[in-house]
């Protein structure tokens, strides 16, 4: 029993729950279902953006070109994830809740700089890494305001309906015999994940349950 509280509690279950299931035996407690549901949601998520992108990574790699990939989405996408990704930094929402974006966001990352990398710019490719970086630790910083994270967490859905816009664009006009390795995505279940991740921060894990 010990085991599994040392497995459990505090990670997955706040310790109230982990005496309601395995002490009082009482599996239908509602409040504490919704945390574990919340949590096992927000791991699944988590997980599965991992490897959202590395199909599309290794694509590219293997090709050796990233020719049909617009440098200007990427930007447009790391915007919209960036300001996911610090709103919910900032305002202390659990990980399970915003973790895919972090994952999405490094693996947006890795696209850019391989735009910039395989079409001959590898210095340019180093630069944009060190200044988002940079930028990142700036926004992060007791320096810039809330309302500063709050307006970039606001253009989160105009950055990626433009993103899409774009690509869509570049391989229409490429056409499809180039758009080996177009279309970025930020998730192929991105509205579902979204969801999910709403009813995360809505039933943290430790919320009511815990007190």
């Amino acid at each position: 029993m010990d085991t599994i509280r040392a497995l459990l509690v505090p990670g997955i279950l706040p310790e109230r729950c982990h005496d309601e299931f395995f002490l009082n035996y009482n599996l239908l407690h509602v409040e504490c279902l919704k945390v574990l549901l919340s949590k096992v949601l927000g791991i699944g998520i988590i997980v599965g953006s991992v490897l959202v992108k590395v199909p599309q990574i290794i694509k590219i790699v293997r090709s050796g070109t990233a020719e049909g990939l617009s440098f200007k989405s990427v930007l447009l996408e790391l915007l919209a994830l960036s300001g996911t990704m610090m709103y919910s930094f900032t305002h202390g929402f659990p990980f399970s809740a915003w973790g895919e974006v972090l994952f999405l966001m490094v693996q947006t990352l890795i696209i850019g700089f391989l735009i910039q990398h395989l079409g001959g710019r590898t210095t340019l490719g180093v630069l944009f890494l060190a200044v988002y970086f940079s930028v990142i630790a700036v926004l992060l910083s007791p320096l810039i305001p809330m309302a500063v994270i709050t307006v970039l967490q606001a253009a989160n859905i105009p950055a990626v309906v433009f993103s899409r816009v774009r690509n869509v664009t570049c391989v229409t006009l490429q056409g499809e015999g180039q758009a080996h390795s177009s279309l970025l995505s930020v998730s192929p279940c991105r509205g579902r994940g979204r969801l999910i991740a709403l009813f995360c921060l809505y039933h943290p894990a430790g919320g009511g349950a815990g007190s």
